[in-house]
């Protein structure tokens, strides 16, 4: 994987973003990532990302190093291959599995330990159409399978011949397809009637090229949508596509407009960026005070690191302000309150 791009590990407390199955608990996720091509035309890298969740953080070391060949050995490899687009997602999750249970096996953990016997009866169940293969087609491998540590290599090679003849029957084409028209469906329900949040989640999605080439047209107008309906990050990701120029027209104007927005409701880069362009005189009238006002504002109320970026430039301007103005600035930073946006839902 390193050597088609980079690889990262980010810890997420906001993971999962919600509990899709009661029986399941989300501890991390895959998501690939298509970066641009190279500009002599060659091969786009392919970064793969794996978010660890709140709940995966407290697992045990062991536990977790095991999750993690899952998502990596398994799903970043099924997508960096290709595989993943000639496989049904059950049959991706059983070859996943299979590679955890090797995992578990490799790193010593105690099989007949309650989570590693729970893990044997949820890898029965996710594998159950190649276990029904098995007991079917494969005689000898239905042996290898009832075990207490099954042979996955050996398992791994019969599930080729699983797969072969899936592809044979044209079974996996037309599951994909319906998939595909699924994620379609699902995405213009979104776009008719979901939340901003949600809006913005699929904006993010395009805008970062996860699950395919990274797409700013698309992502602009999921951001656009969202932000029509007060979502303070779409409002920020779409006034900055307007001050550069991606995925929309530059449009400095614009650009203020929807940066004035998000910094109104407290996001904190969002003020950084209006800063500049109230010192910069871009789609605003010049006004120091004003960039010196939202720089203050950003500093007190931001992370760390923006929160410094933010104490900098307003070092930098300061220069250029009597004190009465940045007395005045400083008050109004100080009786500063964010506030909910009112554009019409």
């Amino acid at each position: 994987l390193k050597q088609h791009g980079e690889v990262s590990i980010v810890y997420d407390p906001q993971y999962p973003f919600r509990k899709r199955h009661m029986s399941t608990l989300e501890v991390a996720v895959f998501l690939p990532k298509f970066s641009a091509p190279a500009a002599d035309g060659g091969r786009a890298r392919r970064d793969s990302l794996v978010l660890v969740g709140r709940h995966g953080i407290k697992w045990p070391r062991a536990e977790l190093a095991a999750v993690l060949v899952h998502e990596l050995a398994g799903h970043g490899m099924q997508h960096l291959s290709g595989r993943s687009e000639v496989m049904r997602n059950m049959d991706m999750e059983c070859e996943a599995w299979l590679l955890q249970e090797l995992a578990h096996q490799d790193f010593g953990l105690n099989k007949l330990a309650q989570p590693m016997v729970r893990f044997q009866k949820e890898l029965a169940q996710v594998c159950r159409n190649f276990v029904r293969h098995l007991e079917t087609d494969e005689p000898t491998g239905n042996t290898l399978w009832n075990r207490l540590s099954p042979d996955v290599p050996a398992l791994l090679t019969m599930f080729e011949v699983y797969l072969e003849g899936l592809r044979q029957k044209g079974i996996i084409l037309e599951a994909k397809q319906y998939l595909k028209w699924r994620e379609e469906q699902k995405q213009r329900k979104i776009y008719r009637k979901g939340s901003g949040a949600e809006m913005t989640r699929v904006g993010i999605l395009y805008l970062h090229g996860v699950g395919g080439p990274p797409n700013l047209a698309a992502a602009a107008k999921w951001f656009q949508k969202a932000a029509r309906k007060g979502d303070p990050q779409a409002q920020f990701h779409i006034g900055k596509f307007f001050a550069e120029g991606r995925g929309v027209s530059r449009n400095p104007m614009m650009a203020g407009v929807w940066l004035k927005r998000a910094a109104g409701q407290g996001h904190g880069i969002a003020q950084v960026w209006l800063a500049l362009l109230y010192r910069d005189g871009r789609g605003v009238a010049q006004d120091l005070e004003e960039a010196y006002f939202w720089l203050t504002v950003a500093g007190e109320r931001a992370n760390k690191a923006t929160g410094d970026r933010a104490q900098s430039m307003r070092n930098a301007i300061a220069s250029q302000l009597s004190p009465v103005q940045i007395s005045a600035a400083k008050a109004r930073a100080r009786a500063w309150r964010p506030h909910r946006d009112e554009i019409s839902r």
